[in-house]
């Protein structure tokens, strides 16, 4: 199967999963729906921080809205979905909270 040009792996390949890592267009509700009709295939979404740190180091507008968005979608479709981030020094305080750590 192929969306927007890339070839996805064929879903009669059941005894395999494939992740997809930073999914460029899962914020397409069909593509989201076209995920669930293979069924082995499972998006990581990228998330880089907030609206500015998100919309500076994709080089785009709305990164976070987006991506939220497909987050969404594959969640509706009910898709196994991952989630990552890089934490670096221009994001970490966006990232991490201490109310996450233990103390």
């Amino acid at each position: 199967m192929e969306i927007s040009g890339v070839t996805l792996p064929s879903s009669r390949r059941r005894r395999a999963i494939f992740s997809v890592i930073n999914w460029p267009l899962v914020h397409l509700e069909i593509t989201a729906r076209r995920l669930r009709e293979l069924g082995n295939v499972t998006p990581l979404i990228s998330i880089e921080g907030r609206e500015l740190t998100s919309d500076v180091r994709r080089g785009k507008i709305d990164v976070l809205t987006r991506t939220l968005r497909g987050l969404e979608h594959c969640l509706q479709e009910k898709i196994l979905t991952g989630v990552a981030t890089s934490v670096c020094q221009s994001n970490i305080d966006e990232l991490l909270t201490k109310a996450g750590c233990a103390s």
